[in-house]
């Protein structure tokens, strides 16, 4: 989808949109040390896919809305 974000933004978006944001404690990746080197921005490119199938990429937050809402409701 269109935009930017990283896990910790997607994750904390899910639980905004599910009204659930009070219920934990986010940490961000720096919290986590690992072994594993992470790029410190890496973004996806999706000019390609746009031009050859002519296709308009939606914004992710309205995208993850769209799946949020045919979610049985728990």
């Amino acid at each position: 989808n269109d935009g930017e974000a990283t896990w910790f933004d997607f994750a904390k978006e899910i639980l905004v949109q599910t009204q659930r944001i009070e219920a934990v404690n986010l940490a961000e990746t720096d919290y986590y040390p690992t072994f594993a080197q992470r790029p410190k921005y890496s973004v996806l490119d999706k000019q390609k896919f746009t031009n050859n199938f002519n296709h308009t990429i939606i914004p992710w937050k309205e995208a993850l809305s769209n799946v949020i809402s045919k979610l049985p409701k728990l």
